[in-house]
């Protein structure tokens, strides 16, 4: 019982209990995306690990504000550092996704 508790206490240690510098750059809300000009709603930005090293990589997970040609809308997602980058536009650094508002 004392090593159950033992090894949960140790894995509360590891996990942080806010979230890393990517994805507290992410709020929840609108995006317009670069290229498109398509709204996007942040839904989620949690912690993934990755499936062979383990290691933690944030994500992003978004849907868009319109539907595709059957009609359905799936959710995407992608890591923070790719959500945030930056994109070459006409010679100019630009967000790939600006923010534009609240849900």
């Amino acid at each position: 019982m004392k090593e159950a508790m033992k090894k949960r206490q140790d894995r509360s240690k590891r996990q942080p209990s806010r979230l890393p510098p990517p994805l507290a750059r992410v709020k929840l809300g609108v995006y317009r995306h670069y290229r498109n000009g398509k709204l996007y709603t942040v839904i989620l930005n949690t912690v993934a690990h990755h499936d062979i090293e383990g290691r933690p990589v944030p994500r992003v997970v978004y849907v868009g504000h319109y539907r595709a040609a059957d009609g359905s809308s799936r959710p995407y997602d992608c890591t923070a550092a790719h959500f945030l980058e930056k994109v070459m536009v006409a010679g100019k650094p630009m967000r790939r996704f600006t923010p534009v508002g609240r849900p």
